[in-house]
């Protein structure tokens, strides 16, 4: 009797942290939105919020499950040659407060657009795509994998049959924005991961040629003025790695990828090296929140950093591509070069125009030579001094072969 006694005392104690949240709050333990209550979110804010929002599908899950995009921008529906910046979550299934995270911030767009004058200026400079999930199979059951029971956070770099239905949705997809600014949101961790993933820079040497550029917005999300990622006590200072043998600090929270641990087949790699688009991976949180109070407290975390960032995606060179008689022409590739100590450096965001002959690229300060080219058409080099933060126009025409 006094075992079942026992039982009971303990079963009492595990209901009433559970109810708590885990953390005393007093606060119900908190319910993760579902495949189902995502569509049905996305459907809801549409319908309310009809002007500055559209969905777009991306493509299908693995079981057939629609993986949609929630576009924020003064005319959705219409790629106008605003920088294009993609945000993504759920692409592990079970780390829900990527994806609430995601939630939050689209109620926060299209509810201040009415309201903050700053957030209206936001939304109608930029074109903003959110994926809130990437996986929604594994969403459904809190799983890591897809339905297949793989990684797709390392099965960018797969081909043939290896790639999944998820990963191939959102490469087709990208590919055919041509986003300038993305950000891909994780659990695990406290930090703001860059490129690259599948080497070292401590311990290979190899990392992206523009890094610099790459720290310059990944401190923006950690240290600019209206950031508060660092205000979360969780961040990491340092971190061990085995390879290396010893640790490495943090600069402000931000490390390349492979300095923390080396993946091959990453989003974030993958975005950049093939589309030539700027991605972060931004871990949020050690572990899922278990109370409403949790959820918002890592959502605020991380507003404000986000709103810098996607400020900063006017930063650069911006123009439009056409020929003779003002076609626009697509698919124009931009390469980049500065002179370097003497040295002409070429840089490795390799760009194209977009479906509208529209270009977006990230630049920091400087005098930099830009190359336009495309078969069939005469490649044009031309010459480009930014001075500011502020996006500098340079229009281009093609004369055909």
């Amino acid at each position: 009797m006094k075992i079942f006694y026992k039982y009971i005392i303990v079963y009492l104690l595990m209901l009433i942290i559970s109810c708590s949240g885990g953390g005393g709050s007093g606060e119900s333990y908190y319910q993760y939105h579902t495949p189902e209550d995502i569509d049905i979110f996305l459907d809801e804010i549409k319908l309310n919020y009809p002007d500055i929002t559209a969905i777009e599908t991306v493509g299908y899950s693995e079981t057939g499950r629609v993986i949609k995009a929630l576009v924020i921008s003064d005319n959705p529906g219409t790629l106008e040659g605003e920088p294009a910046v993609r945000l993504t979550g759920g692409i592990h299934g079970n780390e829900m407060m990527s994806v609430e995270l995601l939630i939050r911030f689209i109620e926060y767009l299209t509810y201040g657009y009415s309201t903050s004058p700053d957030i209206k200026n936001l939304v109608d400079t930029r074109y903003i795509c959110i994926i809130p999930v990437l996986n929604p199979d594994g969403l459904a059951v809190k799983s890591r994998y897809n339905r297949n029971g793989v990684d797709l956070n390392r099965n960018f770099n797969a081909t043939g049959t290896s790639l999944q239905k998820e990963t191939e949705a959102l490469q087709n997809f990208s590919s055919s924005k041509q986003f300038c600014l993305s950000i891909t949101y994780h659990t695990g961790a406290v930090l703001v991961n860059m490129p690259f993933d599948y080497k070292s820079k401590l311990i290979d040497g190899i990392f992206p040629v523009e890094n610099n550029l790459i720290n310059s917005f990944a401190l923006t999300y950690t240290d600019a003025t209206e950031s508060n990622f660092l205000a979360n006590p969780d961040v990491y200072n340092y971190i061990y790695n085995s390879n290396y043998g010893d640790y490495i600090f943090l600069n402000k929270g931000t490390i390349n990828g492979g300095d923390w641990y080396v993946a091959l087949g990453t989003l974030q790699d993958w975005s950049y090296l093939q589309t030539g688009c700027l991605d972060l991976t931004v871990e949020v949180a050690k572990r899922n929140p278990t109370s409403e109070a949790g959820v918002q407290q890592i959502f605020m975390y991380n507003r404000g950093s986000l709103i810098e960032y996607i400020k900063k995606a006017d930063e650069g060179i911006y123009g439009r591509v056409t020929d003779s008689e003002g076609t626009p022409i697509s698919n124009v590739e931009v390469t980049v070069t500065w002179d370097d100590g003497g040295e002409t450096t070429t840089g490795d965001i390799k760009i194209k125009t977009d479906s509208n002959g529209y270009y977006n690229r990230i630049l920091l300060a400087g005098t930099y030579n830009l190359t336009f080219s495309k078969e069939g058409y005469t490649s044009q080099t031309t010459s480009k001094t930014i001075t500011t933060s502020e996006r500098s126009l340079l229009n281009i025409q093609l004369v055909p072969l």
